[in-house]
Protein backbone atom coordinates (compact mmCIF):
# COMPACT_ATOMS: atom_id res chain seq x y z
CA UNK A 1 0.00 0.00 0.00
CA UNK A 2 2.91 2.63 0.72
CA UNK A 3 4.55 1.65 -1.95
CA UNK A 4 1.76 2.24 -4.38
CA UNK A 5 1.42 5.91 -2.88
CA UNK A 6 4.85 6.80 -3.13
CA UNK A 7 5.01 5.62 -7.13
CA UNK A 8 2.22 8.04 -7.50
CA UNK A 9 3.59 10.56 -5.70
CA UNK A 10 6.28 10.08 -7.75
CA UNK A 11 4.37 10.16 -10.93
CA UNK A 12 2.90 13.26 -9.85
CA UNK A 13 5.80 14.90 -9.07
CA UNK A 14 7.18 14.47 -12.67
CA UNK A 15 4.01 15.45 -14.03
CA UNK A 16 4.46 18.90 -11.91
CA UNK A 17 8.20 18.94 -13.59
CA UNK A 18 7.27 18.64 -17.07
CA UNK A 19 4.56 21.22 -16.67
CA UNK A 20 6.50 23.69 -15.31
CA UNK A 21 9.41 23.35 -17.30
CA UNK A 22 6.65 23.35 -20.61
CA UNK A 23 8.57 20.03 -21.83
CA UNK A 24 6.57 18.77 -25.05
CA UNK A 25 6.70 14.98 -25.16
CA UNK A 26 7.25 13.39 -28.89
CA UNK A 27 6.57 10.06 -30.16
CA UNK A 28 9.39 8.21 -30.43
CA UNK A 29 8.50 6.54 -33.95
CA UNK A 30 8.64 10.86 -34.60
CA UNK A 31 12.27 11.15 -32.81
CA UNK A 32 13.81 8.00 -34.46
CA UNK A 33 12.43 9.27 -38.57
CA UNK A 34 14.28 12.38 -37.48
CA UNK A 35 17.65 10.71 -36.58
CA UNK A 36 17.15 8.91 -39.67
CA UNK A 37 16.82 11.96 -41.48
CA UNK A 38 19.67 13.95 -39.27
CA UNK A 39 21.81 10.93 -40.20
CA UNK A 40 21.10 11.35 -44.24
CA UNK A 41 21.62 15.32 -43.95
CA UNK A 42 24.78 14.80 -42.53
CA UNK A 43 26.17 12.43 -44.76
CA UNK A 44 24.91 14.28 -47.57
CA UNK A 45 27.02 17.49 -45.64
CA UNK A 46 29.99 15.56 -45.74
CA UNK A 47 29.98 13.99 -49.28
CA UNK A 48 29.63 17.64 -50.19
CA UNK A 49 32.26 19.25 -48.35
CA UNK A 50 34.44 16.45 -49.27
CA UNK A 51 33.61 17.91 -53.51
CA UNK A 52 34.31 20.79 -52.09
CA UNK A 53 37.69 20.43 -50.95
CA UNK A 54 38.37 18.20 -53.59
CA UNK A 55 37.42 21.02 -55.75
CA UNK A 56 39.62 23.79 -54.12
CA UNK A 57 42.80 21.46 -54.45
CA UNK A 58 42.29 21.18 -58.28
CA UNK A 59 42.27 25.32 -58.67
CA UNK A 60 44.37 28.13 -57.69
CA UNK A 61 42.58 31.07 -55.69
CA UNK A 62 41.40 33.74 -57.39
CA UNK A 63 43.91 35.81 -54.89
CA UNK A 64 47.00 33.31 -56.02
CA UNK A 65 45.84 33.55 -59.97
CA UNK A 66 46.34 37.16 -60.12
CA UNK A 67 49.79 37.31 -57.76
CA UNK A 68 51.46 34.57 -60.39
CA UNK A 69 50.02 36.44 -63.20
CA UNK A 70 51.64 39.52 -61.83
CA UNK A 71 54.75 38.13 -61.19
CA UNK A 72 54.56 36.42 -64.60
CA UNK A 73 53.78 40.11 -66.19
CA UNK A 74 56.94 41.26 -64.84
CA UNK A 75 59.11 38.79 -65.46
CA UNK A 76 57.85 38.87 -69.21
CA UNK A 77 58.93 42.82 -68.95
CA UNK A 78 62.20 41.59 -67.43
CA UNK A 79 63.18 39.11 -69.94
CA UNK A 80 61.85 42.03 -72.99
CA UNK A 81 64.76 44.39 -71.04
CA UNK A 82 67.50 41.47 -70.67
CA UNK A 83 66.76 40.40 -74.29
CA UNK A 84 67.47 44.52 -75.77
CA UNK A 85 70.69 44.25 -73.31
CA UNK A 86 71.96 41.34 -75.17
CA UNK A 87 71.39 42.01 -78.56
CA UNK A 88 73.26 45.80 -77.73
CA UNK A 89 76.07 43.59 -76.24
CA UNK A 90 75.93 41.08 -78.65
CA UNK A 91 76.85 44.52 -81.14
CA UNK A 92 79.53 45.70 -79.28
CA UNK A 93 80.78 42.34 -78.60
CA UNK A 94 81.75 41.64 -82.40
CA UNK A 95 82.91 45.57 -82.57
CA UNK A 96 85.68 45.00 -79.74
CA UNK A 97 86.36 40.84 -80.96
CA UNK A 98 86.74 42.46 -84.73
CA UNK A 99 88.78 44.99 -82.77
CA UNK A 100 90.98 42.34 -80.84
CA UNK A 101 91.41 40.33 -84.17
CA UNK A 102 92.39 43.29 -86.03
CA UNK A 103 95.57 44.66 -83.48
CA UNK A 104 96.01 40.70 -82.99
CA UNK A 105 96.97 40.35 -86.31
CA UNK A 106 98.86 43.93 -86.65
CA UNK A 107 100.83 42.44 -83.56
CA UNK A 108 101.88 39.28 -84.70
CA UNK A 109 103.65 41.20 -87.71
CA UNK A 110 105.09 44.02 -85.58
CA UNK A 111 106.60 41.00 -83.97
CA UNK A 112 107.63 39.22 -87.08
CA UNK A 113 109.24 42.08 -88.31
CA UNK A 114 110.94 42.99 -84.68
CA UNK A 115 112.18 39.48 -84.34
CA UNK A 116 113.71 39.84 -87.80
CA UNK A 117 115.55 43.26 -87.49
CA UNK A 118 116.91 41.68 -83.92
CA UNK A 119 117.94 38.67 -86.13
CA UNK A 120 119.46 40.89 -89.31
CA UNK A 121 120.79 43.95 -87.80
CA UNK A 122 123.78 44.97 -85.99
CA UNK A 123 123.72 44.76 -81.98
CA UNK A 124 124.88 47.67 -79.78
CA UNK A 125 128.42 47.57 -78.93
CA UNK A 126 129.27 46.72 -75.20
CA UNK A 127 131.45 50.24 -74.77
CA UNK A 128 132.45 48.82 -71.29
CA UNK A 129 133.94 45.52 -72.54
CA UNK A 130 135.45 47.26 -75.35
CA UNK A 131 137.12 50.17 -72.95
CA UNK A 132 138.63 47.18 -71.13
CA UNK A 133 139.64 45.41 -74.41
CA UNK A 134 141.05 48.50 -76.01
CA UNK A 135 142.98 49.49 -72.55
CA UNK A 136 144.22 45.61 -71.86
CA UNK A 137 148.15 45.36 -71.71
CA UNK A 138 148.31 43.36 -75.22
CA UNK A 139 146.37 45.76 -77.35
CA UNK A 140 148.29 48.65 -75.91
CA UNK A 141 151.44 46.99 -76.95
CA UNK A 142 153.24 49.88 -79.08
CA UNK A 143 155.75 47.04 -80.48
CA UNK A 144 151.82 45.50 -81.92
CA UNK A 145 151.45 47.03 -85.46
CA UNK A 146 147.97 48.84 -85.56
CA UNK A 147 146.54 45.52 -87.80
CA UNK A 148 147.74 43.14 -84.77
CA UNK A 149 145.99 45.35 -81.79
CA UNK A 150 143.31 45.58 -84.21
CA UNK A 151 142.84 41.54 -84.90
CA UNK A 152 143.65 40.84 -81.07
CA UNK A 153 140.41 43.43 -80.10
CA UNK A 154 138.16 41.86 -83.15
CA UNK A 155 139.35 38.20 -81.42
CA UNK A 156 137.92 39.27 -77.82
CA UNK A 157 135.19 40.43 -78.86
CA UNK A 158 134.32 37.34 -81.36
CA UNK A 159 134.61 35.38 -78.18
CA UNK A 160 132.85 37.83 -75.75
CA UNK A 161 129.37 37.03 -78.22
CA UNK A 162 130.15 33.48 -78.40
CA UNK A 163 130.07 33.48 -74.62
CA UNK A 164 126.66 35.51 -74.57
CA UNK A 165 123.49 33.69 -74.31
CA UNK A 166 121.28 33.64 -77.24
CA UNK A 167 118.51 35.61 -78.20
CA UNK A 168 117.23 33.65 -80.94
CA UNK A 169 117.04 29.76 -81.95
CA UNK A 170 117.53 28.73 -85.60
CA UNK A 171 115.97 25.05 -86.90
CA UNK A 172 117.68 22.88 -89.22
CA UNK A 173 115.97 21.56 -92.48
CA UNK A 174 115.74 17.98 -90.86
CA UNK A 175 113.78 17.62 -87.90
CA UNK A 176 113.10 14.34 -87.58
CA UNK A 177 115.31 13.74 -84.17
CA UNK A 178 113.81 16.80 -82.56
CA UNK A 179 110.61 16.13 -80.13
CA UNK A 180 107.02 17.56 -81.41
CA UNK A 181 107.22 20.51 -79.32
CA UNK A 182 110.04 21.27 -80.73
CA UNK A 183 109.55 20.69 -84.65
CA UNK A 184 107.85 23.62 -87.35
CA UNK A 185 104.98 22.12 -88.82
CA UNK A 186 105.16 25.14 -91.36
CA UNK A 187 108.01 26.49 -93.00
CA UNK A 188 108.65 30.40 -91.90
CA UNK A 189 110.27 32.41 -94.54
CA UNK A 190 111.94 35.73 -93.89
CA UNK A 191 113.09 37.73 -96.58
CA UNK A 192 115.75 35.81 -98.15
CA UNK A 193 116.31 33.42 -95.05
CA UNK A 194 115.32 30.28 -95.39
CA UNK A 195 116.12 28.89 -91.47
CA UNK A 196 112.98 29.57 -89.26
CA UNK A 197 114.02 30.84 -86.00
CA UNK A 198 112.31 31.56 -82.93
CA UNK A 199 113.15 34.20 -79.56
CA UNK A 200 114.48 32.67 -76.38
CA UNK A 201 112.10 33.79 -73.62
CA UNK A 202 114.94 33.50 -71.04
CA UNK A 203 112.67 31.56 -68.86
CA UNK A 204 113.76 32.31 -65.13
CA UNK A 205 113.64 29.50 -62.75
CA UNK A 206 110.28 30.33 -61.53
CA UNK A 207 108.92 30.44 -64.73
CA UNK A 208 109.70 27.05 -65.60
CA UNK A 209 108.51 25.30 -61.96
CA UNK A 210 105.44 26.99 -63.20
CA UNK A 211 105.02 25.47 -66.39
CA UNK A 212 105.52 22.48 -65.21
CA UNK A 213 103.48 22.32 -62.20
CA UNK A 214 100.97 23.11 -65.66
CA UNK A 215 101.91 20.33 -67.15
CA UNK A 216 101.76 17.76 -64.79
CA UNK A 217 98.67 19.01 -63.73
CA UNK A 218 97.30 18.31 -66.86
CA UNK A 219 98.94 15.23 -67.83
CA UNK A 220 98.35 13.68 -64.32
CA UNK A 221 94.58 13.96 -65.08
CA UNK A 222 94.57 12.00 -68.39
CA UNK A 223 93.24 8.65 -68.73
CA UNK A 224 96.02 6.09 -69.33
CA UNK A 225 94.70 3.90 -71.59
CA UNK A 226 94.26 7.31 -74.06
CA UNK A 227 97.44 9.66 -73.14
CA UNK A 228 98.90 10.73 -76.34
CA UNK A 229 103.33 10.90 -76.47
CA UNK A 230 104.96 12.86 -73.87
CA UNK A 231 106.01 14.87 -76.74
CA UNK A 232 102.86 15.50 -78.30
CA UNK A 233 101.13 16.37 -75.26
CA UNK A 234 103.68 18.54 -74.47
CA UNK A 235 103.12 20.06 -78.38
CA UNK A 236 99.02 20.03 -77.79
CA UNK A 237 99.36 22.25 -74.45
CA UNK A 238 102.26 24.97 -74.93
CA UNK A 239 99.61 25.64 -78.67
CA UNK A 240 96.81 25.85 -76.66
CA UNK A 241 98.26 28.20 -73.75
CA UNK A 242 100.79 30.20 -75.29
CA UNK A 243 98.96 29.43 -79.34
CA UNK A 244 101.33 31.53 -81.87
CA UNK A 245 104.70 31.85 -78.96
CA UNK A 246 104.41 28.35 -78.67
CA UNK A 247 107.51 26.79 -80.28
CA UNK A 248 109.32 30.07 -78.80
CA UNK A 249 108.44 28.83 -75.36
CA UNK A 250 109.19 25.04 -76.31
CA UNK A 251 113.10 26.33 -77.25
CA UNK A 252 113.27 28.27 -74.50
CA UNK A 253 112.66 25.10 -71.85
CA UNK A 254 114.92 23.37 -73.48
CA UNK A 255 117.85 26.76 -73.02
CA UNK A 256 116.58 27.31 -69.68
CA UNK A 257 117.38 23.08 -69.37
CA UNK A 258 121.24 23.44 -70.36
CA UNK A 259 121.26 26.87 -68.37
CA UNK A 260 120.21 25.35 -65.11
CA UNK A 261 121.85 22.59 -65.23
CA UNK A 262 122.90 22.33 -61.52
CA UNK A 263 118.99 22.12 -60.99
CA UNK A 264 118.59 18.35 -61.67
CA UNK A 265 114.33 18.50 -61.29
CA UNK A 266 114.68 21.12 -64.21
CA UNK A 267 116.63 18.64 -66.11
CA UNK A 268 115.21 15.59 -65.66
CA UNK A 269 111.56 17.48 -66.83
CA UNK A 270 113.10 18.88 -70.04
CA UNK A 271 114.40 14.80 -70.38
CA UNK A 272 110.97 13.82 -69.91
CA UNK A 273 109.06 15.94 -72.20
CA UNK A 274 111.53 15.56 -74.97
CA UNK A 275 111.04 11.90 -74.67
CA UNK A 276 114.97 10.66 -72.81
CA UNK A 277 113.44 10.08 -69.71
CA UNK A 278 110.46 7.41 -69.10
CA UNK A 279 107.76 9.28 -67.70
CA UNK A 280 106.27 6.44 -65.54
CA UNK A 281 108.78 6.63 -63.30
CA UNK A 282 107.81 10.59 -62.11
CA UNK A 283 104.06 10.14 -62.41
CA UNK A 284 104.15 6.56 -60.19
CA UNK A 285 106.31 8.96 -57.36
CA UNK A 286 104.18 11.73 -57.68
CA UNK A 287 101.04 9.45 -57.22
CA UNK A 288 102.91 7.54 -54.31
CA UNK A 289 103.55 11.24 -52.66
CA UNK A 290 100.32 11.91 -53.17
CA UNK A 291 98.52 9.14 -51.43
CA UNK A 292 101.12 8.93 -48.19
CA UNK A 293 100.06 12.82 -48.07
CA UNK A 294 95.92 12.35 -47.90
CA UNK A 295 96.18 8.86 -45.65
CA UNK A 296 98.38 11.28 -43.39
CA UNK A 297 96.42 14.10 -43.54
CA UNK A 298 92.88 11.79 -42.89
CA UNK A 299 94.69 10.22 -39.71
CA UNK A 300 95.24 13.75 -38.11
CA UNK A 301 91.80 14.13 -37.92
CA UNK A 302 92.23 17.42 -35.33
CA UNK A 303 94.73 19.05 -38.28
CA UNK A 304 97.74 19.14 -35.75
CA UNK A 305 100.37 18.47 -38.05
CA UNK A 306 101.63 15.05 -37.36
CA UNK A 307 100.53 11.35 -36.43
CA UNK A 308 102.22 9.23 -34.34
CA UNK A 309 104.76 6.78 -35.73
CA UNK A 310 102.59 3.95 -35.11
CA UNK A 311 99.89 5.23 -37.62
CA UNK A 312 102.55 6.43 -39.87
CA UNK A 313 103.68 2.35 -39.96
CA UNK A 314 100.18 1.29 -40.40
CA UNK A 315 99.45 3.82 -43.50
CA UNK A 316 102.96 3.24 -44.82
CA UNK A 317 101.89 -0.83 -45.14
CA UNK A 318 98.28 0.25 -46.51
CA UNK A 319 100.17 1.97 -48.88
CA UNK A 320 102.90 0.18 -50.18
CA UNK A 321 102.42 -3.56 -49.56
CA UNK A 322 106.04 -4.87 -51.28
CA UNK A 323 107.88 -2.06 -49.39
CA UNK A 324 110.62 -3.30 -46.92
CA UNK A 325 110.75 -2.64 -43.49
CA UNK A 326 113.95 -0.99 -43.72
CA UNK A 327 113.13 1.39 -46.04
CA UNK A 328 109.74 2.19 -43.67
CA UNK A 329 112.35 2.53 -40.86
CA UNK A 330 113.87 5.66 -42.57
CA UNK A 331 110.58 7.46 -43.45
CA UNK A 332 110.11 6.88 -39.92
CA UNK A 333 113.38 8.32 -38.55
CA UNK A 334 112.10 11.94 -39.45
CA UNK A 335 110.02 11.54 -36.40
CA UNK A 336 110.59 13.76 -33.33
CA UNK A 337 109.52 11.70 -29.93
CA UNK A 338 107.10 9.39 -31.58
CA UNK A 339 105.60 12.83 -33.33
CA UNK A 340 105.90 12.74 -37.31
CA UNK A 341 105.33 16.14 -38.72
CA UNK A 342 104.80 15.82 -42.09
CA UNK A 343 104.31 18.96 -43.31
CA UNK A 344 107.49 20.39 -43.93
CA UNK A 345 108.51 16.86 -45.26
CA UNK A 346 105.96 17.23 -48.41
CA UNK A 347 107.29 21.19 -49.13
CA UNK A 348 108.67 21.63 -52.40
CA UNK A 349 112.43 23.33 -52.07
CA UNK A 350 112.92 27.71 -52.58
CA UNK A 351 113.80 26.79 -56.58
CA UNK A 352 111.04 24.49 -57.40
CA UNK A 353 113.03 21.06 -55.79
CA UNK A 354 111.01 18.18 -55.47
CA UNK A 355 109.98 17.55 -51.76
CA UNK A 356 112.06 15.30 -49.00
CA UNK A 357 109.65 12.83 -48.63
CA UNK A 358 108.77 12.85 -52.95
CA UNK A 359 113.00 12.56 -53.26
CA UNK A 360 113.19 10.03 -50.62
CA UNK A 361 110.40 7.85 -52.16
CA UNK A 362 111.88 8.24 -55.54
CA UNK A 363 115.61 7.18 -54.33
CA UNK A 364 113.30 3.91 -52.47
CA UNK A 365 111.65 3.04 -55.22
CA UNK A 366 114.64 2.42 -57.64
CA UNK A 367 116.04 0.43 -55.27
CA UNK A 368 112.71 -1.80 -54.42
CA UNK A 369 112.57 -1.92 -58.41
CA UNK A 370 115.86 -3.76 -58.44
CA UNK A 371 114.48 -5.74 -55.60
CA UNK A 372 111.57 -6.55 -57.48
CA UNK A 373 113.27 -7.93 -60.34
CA UNK A 374 115.41 -9.93 -58.58
CA UNK A 375 112.59 -11.77 -56.91
CA UNK A 376 111.20 -12.50 -60.23
CA UNK A 377 113.98 -13.67 -61.57
CA UNK A 378 114.63 -16.14 -58.59
CA UNK A 379 111.11 -17.27 -59.15
CA UNK A 380 111.75 -17.81 -62.96
CA UNK A 381 115.16 -19.72 -62.39
CA UNK A 382 115.84 -22.83 -63.96
CA UNK A 383 112.99 -22.36 -66.46
CA UNK A 384 114.51 -22.17 -69.69
CA UNK A 385 111.82 -20.92 -71.87
CA UNK A 386 109.20 -18.83 -70.15
CA UNK A 387 105.78 -17.82 -71.36
CA UNK A 388 102.85 -15.91 -69.92
CA UNK A 389 101.64 -18.82 -67.66
CA UNK A 390 105.18 -18.78 -66.10
CA UNK A 391 105.58 -14.95 -65.83
CA UNK A 392 102.15 -14.93 -64.51
CA UNK A 393 102.91 -17.41 -61.53
CA UNK A 394 106.20 -15.75 -60.96
CA UNK A 395 104.81 -11.80 -60.26
CA UNK A 396 101.80 -13.67 -58.25
CA UNK A 397 104.32 -15.32 -56.06
CA UNK A 398 105.69 -11.89 -55.91
CA UNK A 399 103.09 -9.70 -55.69
CA UNK A 400 100.07 -11.23 -54.22
CA UNK A 401 98.20 -8.30 -54.58
CA UNK A 402 98.49 -7.57 -58.44
CA UNK A 403 95.59 -8.29 -60.63
CA UNK A 404 95.70 -9.60 -63.83
CA UNK A 405 95.12 -6.43 -65.91
CA UNK A 406 98.32 -5.27 -65.13
CA UNK A 407 100.27 -8.84 -65.08
CA UNK A 408 98.66 -8.24 -68.96
CA UNK A 409 100.08 -4.82 -69.61
CA UNK A 410 103.32 -6.54 -68.30
CA UNK A 411 103.76 -8.79 -70.65
CA UNK A 412 102.36 -6.58 -73.56
CA UNK A 413 104.51 -4.27 -72.84
CA UNK A 414 107.59 -6.35 -72.80
CA UNK A 415 106.55 -8.98 -75.18
CA UNK A 416 108.00 -11.43 -73.55
CA UNK A 417 109.58 -11.98 -69.99
CA UNK A 418 113.20 -13.17 -70.97
CA UNK A 419 114.19 -9.45 -69.84
CA UNK A 420 113.82 -10.37 -66.51
CA UNK A 421 116.57 -13.10 -66.72
CA UNK A 422 119.14 -10.36 -66.52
Amino acid sequence: MFKLLFNRNVADTVLNIIKEDKIETKDPVHLEIARDQARKDLALAREELATIKAEYNDVVPRKLWETAENNLKDANQELEALKKDLSELSGNFSVLKSTYDSVEKERNEVVIERNELKRTGTPRPDWEAIYEKTFDEKFGDPELSSDARTKHLLDELTKSRDNTEKDYFTLPEDQSDLPAFLASEERKEVKNLKERFYTNLDLTIEDCNEIKEEIWKERLAENDDEVDKIDIFVKNFLSKKFNFYALDFGHSLRAAAEKYADLPHITDFYEILAGLKPEQGFKRIVEQSSNLLSALQNVDKHKKGYVLVFDLKVELRKLFKLKPDEHMEIIAQFAEEDKFYYGELFENGPNGEPSKMMSLLAEQDEKEKDIYVEQLSVQLEGIDSVGPAEAKIAFMSVDPGINAELINKYIKVNNSCQSLQC
